[in-house]
């Protein structure tokens, strides 16, 4: 459910979406597109963790890794990524106040143009 909220609200904002159900899915798509720019990632998810899924990007990013979102249902996530050293740019926790989102992404966005 909260992947089709998100998907929807990302598409309202003229966003190109590719939704992964794992981990591991999610590391399909990138082996097929690699001009992906924005990646939202839950720190739980199955098959392949958020923060393992993460570390992986380097293997498809090298240079210039994709903008991440990690999402969380819990804030002492957050403090575990940094403890581990996981590259993140932004920590959204559930729920996802789309607002915040929102923002998180133009920011990302004219981070990028400059």
């Amino acid at each position: 459910m909260v992947r089709k909220a998100l998907s929807h609200s990302l598409l309202e904002m003229g966003h190109t979406v590719s939704v992964s159900t794992n981990g591991q899915e999610a590391i399909h798509v990138i082996e097929k597109n690699r001009s992906i720019d924005l990646i939202l990632c839950d720190v739980m998810m199955p098959v392949l963790t958020g923060p393992s899924f993460i570390l992986m990007l380097k293997n498809y990013f090298p240079k210039n890794r994709p903008n991440v979102i990690i999402i969380s249902g819990d804030k002492v996530g957050e403090d575990y990524l940094k403890k581990i050293e996981i590259p993140y740019d932004h920590f959204l926790t559930k729920p996802i106040q789309m607002d915040d989102l929102k923002k998180m992404i133009l920011s990302l966005e004219k981070s990028r143009v400059t």
